[in-house]
C-alpha cells in the first residue's frame, strides 16, 4: 500500500489506516502518515505526571511499534508538542512557543524557531 494515498482516522482510542486498526494507550489528537510510518501526536494533557517533559510526538510502524520519539526543543519541565502544523515538511508547535521542523525519519529537530 502506498502511504501517500491513505488517511489516518482517529476513532476513540484507535488509529485506523485503511483496513488496519491500532489501539493506542494514550489519547491521540493528530496523526499523519509518512513513508509507511504513522506520526502520532499524543494529547499533551493525557500524561498523569504534571511535572517533567512529555515527549508526545512519536512515529510508529503499522504494527504499533514505536520507531522514534521526537526531541523536544527545550529541557524545561512542562514542555510538549500541541499541534502538527504541517505534515510535509513535518512542523510541530511546542507548548514553550517553538516551531520545530522534525526529520520524519529520525525524530530529530532539524530547525527550531521561537515565535512568542
Amino acid at each position: 500500500m502506498n502511504g501517500y494515498f491513505e488517511k489516518v482516522v482517529i476513532k476513540g482510542g484507535k488509529l485506523e489506516v485503511g483496513e488496519e486498526s491500532l489501539e493506542m494507550q494514550l489519547p491521540v489528537i493528530e496523526a499523519v502518515l509518512h513513508d509507511n510510518k504513522i506520526i502520532v501526536l499524543l494529547d499533551p494533557d493525557s500524561r498523569a505526571e504534571k511535572y517533567g517533559q512529555f515527549p508526545n510526538l512519536i512515529a510508529i510502524d503499522r504494527s504499533g511499534t514505536t520507531v522514534w520519539t521526537a526531541e523536544l526543543p527545550t529541557k524545561e519541565s512542562g514542555d510538549a508538542y500541541y499541534r502538527i502544523a504541517s505534515a510535509e515538511p513535518l512542523i510541530v508547535y511546542s507548548v514553550f512557543s517553538y516551531s520545530c521542523r522534525i526529520d520524519p525519519q529520525t525524530g530529530k529537530i532539524e530547525e527550531k524557531r521561537f515565535f512568542k
